[in-house]
């Protein structure tokens, strides 16, 4: 069984299309690196690198499968 997978590709390579898909056929917990890449509520502000970071090492903690 799959644990983990990872989508890579450039903006606008339908790389959320394909992880809900995995998702949906998987039943796996789906992280959208966009969700925890900008600064919640000041659009075009990027989160700083080291709080990024963190909260996708405490995601991985929590899920062992997962699709991101």
């Amino acid at each position: 069984m799959i644990k983990r997978v990872v989508i890579c590709g450039n903006s606008g390579s339908s790389k959320t299309t394909l992880a809900k898909q995995f998702f949906e056929e998987y039943a796996s917990v789906h992280l959208d690196l966009d969700e925890i890449a900008w600064k919640e509520g000041q659009p075009g502000v990027r989160e700083d690198l080291l709080t990024n970071l963190e909260k996708q090492d405490a995601f991985l903690k929590a899920n062992e499968t997962c699709v991101v």
